[in-house]
């Protein structure tokens, strides 16, 4: 099987269209190179949620003895050859967005007064923090099983998966539907963003917390459910798939029904005390089936009660082809970036079909040193009302109609859209010209056109939130009516970069080294 080197998180196998051979990739990885034919193939998302499948790794044998061992730990009898299994897979919902923390807390600063005989001074000041930071959550969809995981944890982010397809389900496998209705996971979600544990009692005001961008896809869990009969003993098994560690041993004639989300609906009044929590729907999120309740009142959390209709619940398919350019056929670079100039026509490229044109590529002019190096970054032109509203937000010291991200990754959200805010300010003191060529010393592209979209608007969105002191803001959109790459050269020094034209633009060295 080839795999691609530094593989990290939630990774999916698929095959190669050009002679079929297994690959192993990365679900962000935009392009790479079959060890067997030499393509270069690309991956495409699908706007509705796609399904994954994660096969079941253990044997029976291994199965009894996890449970022979299990039973031994309770001194109870071994098994024997009467073990019945039943094979499923389990459906998860697993939501990857950002979240948006707005925190109140009381600032103490010890002031020292210049008599030797006066006593030491602690003022006290009102601070708000907003951050942003990444988030995963799995949320179980299907019917309530006794033993069976309501989360999968953190093992959601370093699993293999195969897309969600009848050749990839294993034999005396059999996938469960998903039957439980959106506005019970939306209460989900929810909970688990309130048990992170950062939702203490704020000093001023009320915490926030918003859920930004939610990209949704189902993942389906193998399990064993394994019965055993030993005299009048009837027990049953939940086995993990992958582990074949034994979660959960019960008898089903004496098993009582579990609970309708009772204790998260007693949590979550407590928390909504201290803490509003709101999450938009993202991209897949139309094709969910919702079936509305009415009881997000009785819990306390605003937007969990909106009238929703039930539509059919369908999944989007993983598109795997040969990366070549859509005008002319001819192959394009194997380069890990959302854009690409092709050799032939020379047309600046996306992966990712976009509803705004691309300008061309420009760096930035002035005096550069030689350890100067260029980082990309998304340059987004805004309509003119739009404009206006963006120069309200940031003050009148704003004058541009447009807005600057970073176009490559880094390990820190704070740090990236502080970087974007210094970057915008800055970016009508700049002067560019036309990039020529493919020089040495220019820094990958990263960030595809979509997610530059949103670290634009998640900029903006907590710049208002830090002008209205955290207060109640929604997030009002800024959509670009065209998108360009830009260039501007970075130089170290000790622990910052520095820009080496205004000297005024910095970030830490942690962002990129």
């Amino acid at each position: 099987m080839t795999t691609v080197s530094q593989k990290s998180g939630f990774f999916v196998s698929v095959t190669c269209p050009g002679c079929g051979a297994g690959l192993t990739i990365d679900t962000d990885f935009f392009v790479l190179t079959c060890d067997y034919c030499d393509s270069v193939i690309r991956i495409k998302m699908p706007d509705l949620p796609p399904a994954w499948l994660i096969q079941a790794k253990t044997k029976k044998r291994e199965i009894r003895f996890s449970i022979d061992r299990h039973l031994k730990e309770l001194d109870r009898p071994l098994t024997d050859s009467s073990l019945q299994y039943k094979r499923i897979y389990y459906p998860y919902w697993k939501v990857d967005a950002f979240l948006m923390k707005v925190r109140n807390r009381i600032e103490e600063r010890l002031v020292q007064v210049a008599s030797e005989d006066s006593p030491e001074v602690v003022s006290q000041s009102d601070k708000t923090d907003i951050g942003i930071s990444p988030y995963s959550v799995t949320i179980a969809s299907g019917p309530r099983l006794p033993g069976v995981p309501e989360s999968l944890g953190v093992r959601s982010q370093t699993i293999e998966a195969l897309p969600f397809t009848v050749e990839n389900q294993q034999n005396e496998f059999d996938a469960l539907e998903i039957d439980r209705p959106w506005s019970e996971i939306k209460t989900r979600i929810v909970y688990a963003v309130l048990s992170l544990g950062d939702f203490d009692s704020p000093a001023f005001g009320r915490n926030r917390t918003d859920m930004l961008y939610p990209d949704y896809s189902v993942i389906y869990f193998p399990y064993y459910l394994v019965d055993t009969f030993s005299g009048s003993d009837y027990l049953r098994f939940v086995v993990d798939g992958l582990s074949s560690r034994v979660l959960h041993c019960y008898d089903p004639m004496n098993q009582d029904p579990p609970e309708e989300g009772t204790h998260a609906a007693r949590y979550l009044s407590r928390a909504a005390a201290n803490l509003d929590v709101s999450f938009e729907k993202g991209r897949g999120a139309a094709a969910v089936r919702t079936i509305s309740t009415g009881k997000a009142n009785d819990i306390g959390i605003e937007g969990l009660n909106d009238a929703e209709e039930e539509t059919a619940l369908e999944f989007g398919d993983l598109c795997i082809e040969l990366h070549r350019c859509t005008t002319c056929g001819v192959d394009l670079p194997e380069t890990k970036s959302p854009i690409y100039i092709c050799s032939n026509c020379h047309e600046l490229k996306a992966i990712e079909e976009i509803k705004f044109p691309l300008e061309p590529i420009l760096t930035c002019r002035g005096e550069i040193t030689k350890s100067s190096q260029f980082l990309p970054f998304w340059r987004f032109q805004l309509p003119p009302e739009q404009a206006k509203r963006l120069r309200f937000i940031f003050g009148g010291m704003y004058m541009a109609e447009s807005m600057v991200v970073p176009a490559f990754k880094g390990p820190n959200y704070d740090a990236l859209v502080r970087l974007a805010r210094k970057m915008s300010f800055a970016q009508t003191r700049l002067e560019f010209e036309p990039l020529e060529g493919n020089p040495k010393g220019y820094g990958q592209i990263e960030v595809s056109p979509a997610e530059g979209v949103r670290y634009m608007n998640l900029l903006a969105f907590r710049e208002q939130l830090v002008k209205s002191g955290g207060s109640k803001v929604v997030n009002e959109e800024f959509t670009p009516v065209s998108a360009g790459i830009i260039y501007a050269p970075f130089s170290l020094e000790n622990y910052f970069y520095v820009d080496s034209v205004l000297k005024s633009i910095t970030f830490e060295k942690q962002l990129i080294d």
